[in-house]
């Protein structure tokens, strides 16, 4: 791209007005689907079925409940797409958009904001296991240094079992922070992504975008031609059988970056559009229609989950709770939605519809942004108040879940959770390690980058970033 494209594209494409606050409050709804998902319909680490298995006052079918649910743990690849957008459109908005950081400081920069309450989930999980650490296998053990270094996605142990002993496989400590292992992966890969991007002519970006969209398909692809890239990815000692492909499938980050690039290439075409809009140019076709993407984005989203009901070949659940993944539920779980969380991001950035006003209230980013931690504290938090479950009722087949108000305390206890952390703990941890990082690179003139808020938690993270998209978000 000649220099002279460069200049509308980093002086014009976003007016340093726009903040892109309405995104913060987004993570936070997404976030709240995966974990309604977890509690109310497989609760990891707590040895008990979801409430929806168990019965419950609402009354649903249990088909049906489970169908629901199952489309809220999708917002995953929201959160992919949305921290491909916001790391790349943070150097393409900036003075000098070639100017990269080292990956070894970028990635310790986002780091700065996202280990701290990873770590501190980890510290709660050694203390909640403290009596049974002891009877921990080798594997188990293995498990947990995995996830200190967060690759456990890279070679993703056996399936989403809890802490606590187990025979043979190791164990996940934390399940849903395996995305935050995707994520450092794509951190590392960001550098050469990005530069890439920035050479990708603009007549092939909309191919681009597209193509990442039909790779979604590449983990049912391998599961229909006998799992050849699944058998190469996992480790020599696992079973070959469904389920281990599934969790490659699921988890490891190579089927999941289609979302990150998806999310990077939308933003490059949303800045190229807003440099053309402010030259006078007229609205695309696609801008006019994302404008008021937000709501049409919930709404479609809202009508797959309460519409269509999800077939037991969608994804396969066994009697003892595991699950294989079909074809189509990795599909649409791997990117498969990206045309509609596309569109909600690209409404909620293009701030003129009532939803994205309403989501950019002060009050609303302040609470949307302990999104992060409701994501990562829910392991801990669920499985404490599984094991209240369990005591009240006398095993895990009891029924406190018949009870209404019992069924709010998960919920309400997580976000009470989340508030303590982000605020109490991540914030001031996050900008006391920033200032070490900064000390340590000296006196060189810090990139907007790199000039994240406190509350920045990027791919979950806090997009305030967007005035140079520098005051915040891109973290993830």
């Amino acid at each position: 791209m000649s220099q002279q494209q460069d200049v509308p594209l980093r002086k014009a494409a976003l007016p340093l007005r726009r903040r892109r606050d309405a995104l913060v409050f987004s993570r936070y709804v997404a976030s709240c689907g995966i974990a309604i998902y977890h509690w109310y319909d497989r609760v990891p680490a707590t040895h008990v079925p979801g409430i929806v298995s168990a019965g419950s006052p609402f009354n649903m079918d249990d088909r049906r409940a489970h169908g629901i649910m199952h489309w809220f743990s999708t917002w995953t690849s929201y959160f992919f797409i949305l921290s491909g957008f916001v790391l790349a459109m943070a150097r393409l908005t900036s003075d000098n958009p070639d100017d990269v950081k080292s990956i070894p400081f970028f990635v310790a920069e986002r780091l700065t904001t996202t280990y701290p309450a990873y770590a501190l989930t980890l510290v709660g999980l050694l203390l909640l296991l403290f009596a049974e650490l002891y009877q921990l296998s080798s594997g188990d053990w293995v498990s947990f240094f995995q996830h200190v270094a967060l690759v456990q996605a890279w070679v993703p142990p056996d399936s989403m079992r809890s802490p606590g002993p187990q025979e043979n496989f190791s164990i996940v400590w934390n399940g849903p922070s395996w995305f935050m292992s995707a994520l450092l992966a794509y951190w590392v890969l960001f550098k050469p992504l990005y530069f890439g991007l920035r050479r990708l002519p603009k007549p092939l970006l909309w191919p681009a975008l597209v193509l990442c969209w039909v790779a979604s398909g590449a983990a049912g692809l391998d599961a229909y031609f006998d799992h050849p890239l699944a058998r190469g990815l996992a480790p020599p000692r696992w079973p070959r059988n469904a389920k281990s492909f599934a969790d490659v499938y699921h988890y490891n980050p190579v089927f999941s970056i289609n979302s990150f690039v998806g999310g990077m290439i939308l933003s490059r075409l949303f800045c190229e559009a807003e440099a053309s809009e402010s030259r006078g140019e007229r609205r695309a076709l696609w801008r006019q229609i994302g404008a008021r993407g937000a709501a049409l984005a919930y709404a479609f989203l809202a009508v797959f989950a309460f519409a269509f009901r999800v077939p037991p070949s969608f994804i396969q659940h066994k009697k003892d709770g595991t699950y294989d993944i079909g074809g189509l539920f990795a599909a649409i779980h791997n990117g498969g939605l990206m045309p509609l969380h596309g569109l909600l991001i690209v409404g909620l950035c293009t701030e003129e519809e009532n939803v994205a006003q309403l989501f950019s209230k002060r009050s609303f980013v302040w609470w949307g942004s302990i999104s992060y931690e409701q994501y990562l504290f829910q392991t801990l938090v669920f499985k404490f108040l599984g094991d209240i479950f369990t005591a009240l009722s006398g095993g895990p087949e009891g029924k406190p879940y018949d009870n209404l108000t019992w069924q709010f305390a998960p919920p309400l206890a997580l976000t009470l959770v989340a508030m303590a952390a982000h605020y109490g703990f991540s914030v001031p941890v996050g900008k006391w390690l920033r200032n070490r990082l900064r000390a340590l690179e000296g006196a060189r003139t810090q990139p907007p980058f790199s000039q994240s808020s406190s509350q920045s938690y990027g791919a979950i993270a806090n997009t305030r970033e967007t005035s140079k998209l520098a005051t915040s978000t891109g973290s993830v």
